[in-house]
């Protein structure tokens, strides 16, 4: 499965993630928890970025292979969120477009599922926050929505804006991305999007 894609009915899916069944309603969390999780290893420091300030299982579910765990959204209701190992993760209220509290180069992993169609035109912002916390050989594993078509009913990502950001910011996709979807494409109808996975890092492929 690339890197850089948008995600497919074909595509591995799951029904529920570290023990939380995953609504219908969530159309394409089914793949992108699947998708992203698989990013994770034992050693790694992590963080959530726009982990929910209602309950969202992938702040737990990176809790249960990472070492270390930072939830961070920019609401204070995320510090109620109850958490399956609370020792393993650290909640932050902060908006990642701006510097958070984090040190330069501290993560191995990032990871921003499905937040980046609400942060719209500071998306790049929120790239060289990425870039300023992720480690030398770090990842940031991201996905997004998509339009597929103008005026869609809930926002999404331009994807040449997004990869032109993602160059401005110092950063590299791994892997070539691809932006010609296939005919399996999943795609919400009523909404008008698709949903696209996305793994940079700041070294060059």
């Amino acid at each position: 499965m690339p890197t850089n894609d948008y995600f497919y009915t074909t595509d591995p899916h799951i029904a529920t993630l570290d023990g939380f069944p995953i609504p219908s309603s969530w159309w394409s969390r089914p793949y992108e928890y699947a998708w992203a999780i698989l990013s994770t290893y034992p050693s790694a420091i992590a963080a959530d970025m726009g982990s929910g300030y209602v309950y969202r299982p992938f702040t737990d579910a990176l809790s249960a292979t990472c070492q270390e765990v930072y939830a961070i959204d920019n609401r204070k209701q995320v510090t109620a969120v109850k958490r399956k190992r609370p020792d393993k993760v650290t909640t932050i209220v902060a908006d990642f477009t701006t510097p958070t509290p984090l040190a330069i180069s501290s993560l191995d992993l990032i990871f921003c599922i499905s937040v980046l169609e609400d942060v719209g035109e500071k998306i790049p912002l929120a790239l060289a926050e990425f870039r300023r916390l992720i480690a030398p050989d770090g990842l940031i594993v991201l996905t997004f929505d998509v339009p597929i078509r103008d005026n869609p009913i809930w926002p999404g990502v331009n994807l040449t804006t997004f990869w032109n950001d993602v160059a401005a910011q110092g950063l590299h996709p791994v892997g070539a991305p691809n932006l010609t979807p296939t005919s399996d494409l999943l795609l919400h109808e009523e909404f008008g999007l698709t949903c696209y996975h996305a793994v940079l890092s700041k070294k060059l492929p």
